[in-house]
């Protein structure tokens, strides 16, 4: 149950799955994310197959470059998409440098149980505004 008494609104294997994409962004971050300066946002994608709300469909976990003065900062943010041309909830988890913004990914806390918590959050928000 969720905080409201809700039933979650990932089922285990979705979990599995976004587990299984954040290991995979840490894992390309390291190699394809720059101490500073610009690059291509790096993204991972899955399905979310087994969402309560029939209607979400994918999830992308992204980082990208900071922009001006924060040049040297990452953006990780978490964006939960409905099928076709739907609608999109994205919420910016983390902001930092580089090396602590892995670090931040890396720890269960601030990074599977933030995400998680963070998808969740963004599908309860779509039913809301989306899917009735």
């Amino acid at each position: 149950m969720t905080a409201h008494g809700e039933a979650p609104a990932l089922a285990e294997a979705d979990r599995v799955r976004v587990a299984a994409a954040l290991t995979r962004l840490v894992a390309r971050a390291q190699v394809e994310v720059p101490e500073t300066g610009s690059f291509e946002p790096v993204e991972e994608r899955c399905a979310l197959v087994h969402a309560r709300h029939a209607g979400v469909r994918e999830l992308v976990l992204r980082i990208g470059p900071g922009q001006g003065e924060a040049a040297a900062r990452r953006f990780f943010d978490v964006r939960v998409r409905t099928g076709g041309e739907g609608s999109e909830s994205s919420t910016w988890l983390h902001f930092a440098e580089r090396t602590a913004l892995i670090a931040l990914l890396r720890d269960e806390e601030t990074g599977l149980r933030a995400t998680l918590a963070a998808i969740e959050d963004a599908v309860a928000s779509l039913a809301r505004h989306e899917l009735r």
